[in-house]
């Protein structure tokens, strides 16, 4: 079997298969929309939705529902051992319950958005990761380790080592290792973590204070020496972040980017449909498809983005299966990151003037050290 990151049901409802013979074994109705589910053992299954709901099934009927089970979508379930099950959910949370679904144990929240994967990894610990771009390693339900990415973590797994794996959006998969024999080379690791600095540098919201407070002062790039030519490095000058790429030739950083604020933002006009209604919005995309025509998606901060792309399919009669990848562009476009309700104003932050192109290493498959408490 091979672990995959897309998980998706075009049915709201559960399907059992017989094992060798790829044959419809059961099928397990009673969800409104798309469906996660957990098998527990040959004869114990958990399903959840976007109708915020957990059903359990034995035998293929089902013993008990809870309703609400999250204030958003539920996205994945894990296992763990004997005692119960992880679940996440759009609502920035992850709980712990058991088989039987009467009791909550416990309820953890650190994400800042979404968390679209959640992984027990053995027994005191899991993993979780999103739309915040954060792989965040708890111990005992206490966040140990946080990992930025370059790009939402669709999916998490672990192996027979006790290894995290994640699947980035950048298309790629990295493995996370307690072992110190078998640590990536420490320009791996850097690339990997300059990776992170720039998607997070050229995201809608920008740096945090946090992740700028980390980079190097503008006053060491002589402390700095690149590893390869063409390397693109982060450095804050004046407490604000400026790209720097390595010229090997002559040995020294050459400034190509500024990251600053881009201000107040204008509002495009949209003539309306009937699903859009006539104004003006903080953004009008142009969504090409494989034909390569383009149609228009307006969009206002504040709101759904699962609900827009829904109509947004609907309007051009696409199928459902964009409609993960198109909720994905509206939350990694926009400052909202597609969360619905009122949005704090800001000051977006934008890398701009790159005279060069970046060159940087392809990272497919590495280890990285998670740091020991």
């Amino acid at each position: 079997f091979f672990f995959s990151s897309r998980r998706r049901h075009t049915r709201c409802s559960g399907v059992s298969w017989a094992r060798r013979c790829v044959q419809e074994t059961d099928k397990l109705p009673g969800h409104s929309y798309a469906v996660c589910v957990l098998a527990v053992d040959d004869d114990f299954i958990v399903t959840g939705s976007q109708d915020k709901a957990i059903n359990f099934w034995r035998g293929g009927k089902k013993v008990k529902s809870v309703a609400n089970a999250h204030n958003d979508i539920i996205r994945e379930f894990s296992k763990c051992g004997t005692i119960g099950f992880l679940s996440c959910s759009n609502d920035e949370t992850i709980k712990f319950w058991t088989f039987d679904g009467v009791n909550v144990l416990n309820m953890v929240g650190g994400h800042s958005s979404f968390v679209f994967t959640v992984q027990h990894v053995n027994d005191d610990i899991f993993a979780s990761g999103g739309e915040d771009r954060v792989l965040k390693v708890w111990r005992n339900e206490l966040g140990q380790q946080d990992v930025p990415h370059p790009g939402t973590i669709w999916s998490i797994t672990a192996n027979n080592h006790g290894d995290i794996l994640t699947a980035c959006a950048d298309g790629k998969i990295r493995v996370f290792t307690q072992d110190q024999a078998r640590v990536a080379s420490q320009q791996q690791i850097e690339e990997f973590e300059r990776e992170a600095e720039m998607a997070n540098a050229q995201g809608p919201e920008g740096m945090s204070p946090e992740q700028l407070d980390k980079l190097p002062d503008a006053s060491q790039l002589g402390s700095f020496k690149g590893k390869t030519d063409g390397e693109i490095r982060l450095f804050k000058s004046n407490n604000k972040p400026e790209a720097y790429i390595w010229k090997q030739a002559e040995s020294k950083w050459d400034k190509i980017g500024d990251v600053i604020g881009s201000g107040a933002q204008s509002k495009s006009f949209y003539e309306g449909d009937k699903y859009f209604p006539q104004g003006e919005y903080d953004y009008i995309f142009n969504i090409e498809d494989e034909s390569n025509s383009k149609r228009l998606l307006p969009y206002n901060d504040g709101d759904s983005a699962l609900e827009v792309a829904e109509k947004f399919i609907v309007r051009e009669g696409l199928n459902k299966g964009y409609l993960e990848q198109i909720t994905s562009f509206i939350r990694n476009n926009t400052r909202s990151r597609g969360k619905a309700g009122p949005q704090k104003q800001s000051q977006p932050l934008s890398l701009i003037h790159i005279s060069e192109p970046t060159r940087l290493l392809s990272i497919s498959y590495a280890v990285f050290c998670l740091k020991k408490k």
